[in-house]
């Protein structure tokens, strides 16, 4: 997929390797999350994944057509396990989240993104961040069979920022990942 990277960026917009390259990880993922933006297009991923005998799959489509969980209007869910697939929507109530209009939801360039994530980590970052990334993050601990629900996901990811311990393992992922052999 490497050697697409350049007429991707030159194309400026979605393309078919937006939807091809989440389903050629070589590592052949049992458990995988893939986000779209039209539900047409999540019905045919479904139906891909359990194709390749992913055991346990997601896949959103969060309003207003982004591909992930949305904390600005419902989510349309797509959630395999084995042979069947099941479809259901989410909203933000669903989680005590008071929805925000995603234009007012913080973002940006490269810098201006990794300083939301380092407040992020000191628990000083606005709700509507924090919502979002417990709420994505809540949907992987349920898939990966962690937590019984989404929404314990979500309140085990809550809890892991406010006890420090997700800076904690980023401090440490930095570290190893700066340390020479």
């Amino acid at each position: 997929m490497k050697k697409v990277v350049a007429a991707r960026q030159m194309a400026n917009r979605r393309t078919i390797f937006n939807l091809s390259a989440p389903l050629c990880n070589p590592a052949n993922p049992q458990y995988q999350i893939l986000g779209t933006i039209d539900v047409g297009m999540g019905r045919q991923l479904a139906e891909v994944l359990r194709q390749l005998g992913r055991t346990r799959f997601l896949i959103v489509i969060g309003e207003p057509g982004i591909d992930e969980i949305s904390i600005s209007g419902p989510t349309h869910v797509f959630e395999g396990v084995g042979d069947i697939t099941k479809e259901y929507k989410i909203t933000p109530s669903d989680f005590g989240i008071t929805e925000q209009d995603y234009s007012t939801i913080p973002g940006g360039d490269r810098d201006e993104n990794a300083e939301i994530f380092l407040s992020l980590l000191q628990d000083q970052t606005p709700e509507p961040i924090l919502d979002l990334v417990c709420l994505n993050a809540g949907a992987a601990f349920y898939c990966f069979e962690r937590t019984d629900s989404i929404k314990a996901g979500f309140d085990l990811s809550k809890s892991l920022f406010a006890r420090g311990l997700v800076q904690d393992k980023f401090l440490e992922y930095k570290r190893l990942s700066n340390k020479r052999d």
